[in-house]
């Protein structure tokens, strides 16, 4: 699937955004067709993953030249939309990266964000954010049902590894683990990474009635959460754990330790991967784009 295209409201024709970069590293923005967007309602598909802070900019042109050539309002489906960890301020002075990102697409011209499993966002809907106006669609049900598929009859428990994506499992028992996480790391060490480890990650209080577990997360950073809840699951005598996630970022080689700790991994193409059992593209044809027209 194309970086970036967009369509116009009554019509499924995909224009291409097109970017290249200047031998100083300026980017370079062009809109095919972009007179075609004179009064028009736009809908923009752009991917801000990998290569985000350049991404960013990528957008914020390609809203700027639309805005300039007279669209009447532009909507913009972001699968992953980075920074949206950073919702919380934890330490003085920390910037709350994900307002600052809602704030420059509303001030630029965003009417509305489509995303995927929002990660402040704590369910499918409606909310605002930085003054915009975000729509949050789940796939939880469908990565469990792809999961039902391809184990047929046996019968399995659905579980979260925490409390933040316990969304997910509310409508297959609701049954989610308890993470605890540290303080960040020496932050004045250069090129130390901004993370906090986790210190403590409990499932004891939950009932395992199969020997089949599916974790299921919005996202899959480097690993070390799923990585930790199937170690403690298989030691408990759970035969097999598989895990599902919308955002698969499979950082620090974590794929390698995931495949062969797993059963099986199911997850999107939000973040490009090889095979994914949900592709994006069919998200925005057959769920963005209807609701989008509704609109």
């Amino acid at each position: 699937m194309a970086e970036s295209f967009y369509v116009l409201k009554g019509d499924k024709t995909k224009y291409p955004v097109m970017f290249s970069s200047f031998p100083d590293g300026d980017i370079h923005a062009i809109v095919e067709k972009v007179t075609d967007c004179k009064n028009q309602s736009v809908l923009l598909f752009h991917r801000l993953y990998p290569n985000q802070n350049s991404r960013l900019i990528q957008l914020l042109f390609t809203i700027d030249v639309m805005r300039e050539h007279g669209a009447k309002d532009i909507s913009v489906f972001i699968p992953y939309l980075p920074y949206s960890r950073q919702d919380k301020r934890y330490i003085p002075g920390e910037a709350i990266s994900a307002d600052a990102v809602c704030r420059m697409l509303s001030k630029a011209g965003c009417k509305t964000l489509y995303v995927l499993d929002c990660h402040f966002m704590k369910g499918p809907g409606e909310q605002k954010r930085g003054g915009l106006t975000i729509h949050n669609l789940s796939v939880g049900d469908q990565l469990i049902a792809s999961y039902k598929k391809s184990v047929g009859k046996a019968k399995f428990d659905v579980i979260g590894p925490d409390a933040g994506a316990s969304y997910l499992t509310q409508n297959h028992g609701s049954k989610n683990m308890k993470k605890v996480r540290g303080e960040y790391k020496d932050l004045s060490v250069t090129d130390s990474d901004s993370y906090r480890d986790i210190q403590s990650l409990d499932h004891e209080h939950i009932n395992h009635d199969h020997n089949n577990v599916l974790i299921i997360d919005d996202m899959i950073s480097t690993g070390s959460t799923i990585i930790k809840a199937t170690e403690m699951l298989k030691a408990k005598g759970i035969k097999n754990v598989a895990c599902a996630t919308t955002h698969a970022f499979f950082l620090r080689g974590s794929y390698t330790i995931l495949s062969e700790t797993l059963d099986a991994m199911l997850y999107t193409d939000s973040i490009e991967q090889p095979s994914a059992v949900i592709k994006v593209e069919d998200i925005f044809d057959k769920k963005i784009m209807p609701l989008w027209q509704k609109g």
